[in-house]
């Protein structure tokens, strides 16, 4: 996706999440409807919408980012608890 290819993929895992189906690219259920939808992506499929999903969701910078906001959120609950006086 990031290099503007549409992907064709099960809807296992966190596939769905980032595929858009009919966007960039086709969620399936078999091997015969992935060959199906491959050739549809070919002739139906943006390439650009494709690389600016990619770039918007998915960059370094993006995800990078997104685990620091849940490391910084992990140490203030931790430090909420640990001033909370539990006696542990």
């Amino acid at each position: 996706m990031a290099r503007g290819v549409p992907v064709i993929a099960t809807w296992r895992g966190a596939l769905p999440e980032i595929v858009e189906p009919g966007v960039t690219g086709y969620l399936v259920d078999s091997v015969a409807e992935g060959a199906a939808r491959a050739r549809e992506a070919i002739t139906h499929i943006d390439r650009r919408a494709c690389f600016e999903r990619a770039c918007a969701r998915f960059s370094w910078e993006v995800t990078g980012r997104a685990y620091l906001d849940l490391i910084w959120q992990a140490l203030r609950e931790s430090a909420t608890e640990q001033s909370s006086g539990d006696g542990s």
